[in-house]
């Protein structure tokens, strides 16, 4: 096992042992903290407290480690619906490849004219398997293009980028439509499953709103893990709410 991804396990394992009544965490803990997230466990673990989250939804909390005005995104996200047709032209080609970010590891995946996916993965073959499930109809290569090496820039928070980044992705218009307003949401920063429903002129969709989410093929990129349920709970997510935590986290102190 690599050394990053010995170090997100340990991370994970302390956020789990966060959530019990009596935590306490020792010396070597605290370094295995502050080395993943450059912070000490106090306001690691305060950036996802339900306190937080709830101030975060009502727009009352400030970024404590802000010294410096920050622009709202970080990069800018251009999405383009892969249609039916597109995905059954007999050159519909996908190339793929792996690798590591902050909070896992990951397959990603993209078209000629985008990243269609990115998804954490436990097992690489697995993985690959589920991408072909999700694109039977096309030809898959292992090769590395500029649209991954471009997604995985974006979790350098240091990185600001004007260029777009693009995604070619399949799903319903009302996925699509969710999805634009899921990248709209700034780094660091929360909303809620109403908000999203209310921003589509659909107040009462807030659950559909929810099975879209959840249905998000392109993880971090597409903001997922930033949409919380309105009364502070931390609601569902597709790769697992220890993980949510430890992304709000690391961006609420990066």
């Amino acid at each position: 096992m690599n050394q990053s991804i010995h170090l997100y396990k340990q991370v994970f394992h302390l956020i789990e042992r966060y959530q019990e009544q009596h935590f306490s965490l020792s010396s070597e803990e605290k370094a295995i903290l502050h080395q993943w997230a450059n912070a000490s466990a106090d306001d690691f673990f305060y950036s996802m407290s339900k306190g937080r989250i709830l101030s975060e939804l009502k727009g009352e909390t400030p970024n404590l480690f802000q010294t410096a005005p920050q622009p709202a995104l970080l990069f800018n996200v251009n999405i383009q619906r892969l249609t039916p047709e597109e995905m059954h032209q007999s050159d519909f080609q996908i190339a793929y490849s792996f690798a590591t970010c902050p909070f896992g590891e990951l397959l990603l995946a993209s078209t000629a004219k985008g990243l269609c996916y990115m998804v954490f993965i436990d097992d690489k073959e697995e993985g690959l398997a589920a991408l072909k499930e999700e694109f039977p109809s096309a030809k898959t290569i292992e090769q590395t293009t500029s649209f991954h090496t471009q997604a995985m820039a974006c979790f350098n928070p240091q990185r600001i980028s004007e260029e777009s980044i693009h995604l070619h992705i399949k799903g319903t218009d009302f996925q699509v439509a969710v999805w634009k307003e899921l990248v709209k949401i700034p780094f660091g920063k929360l909303s809620s499953y109403q908000t999203i429903a209310n921003a589509l002129h659909k107040p009462s969709a807030a659950r559909p709103v929810g099975t879209a989410i959840g249905n998000n093929p392109v993880t971090y990129i597409i903001p997922c893990h930033r949409v919380f349920q309105s009364g502070g709970g931390i609601g569902g997510y597709m790769w697992g709410t220890t993980r949510k935590l430890a992304m709000i986290g690391w961006e609420f102190i990066s």
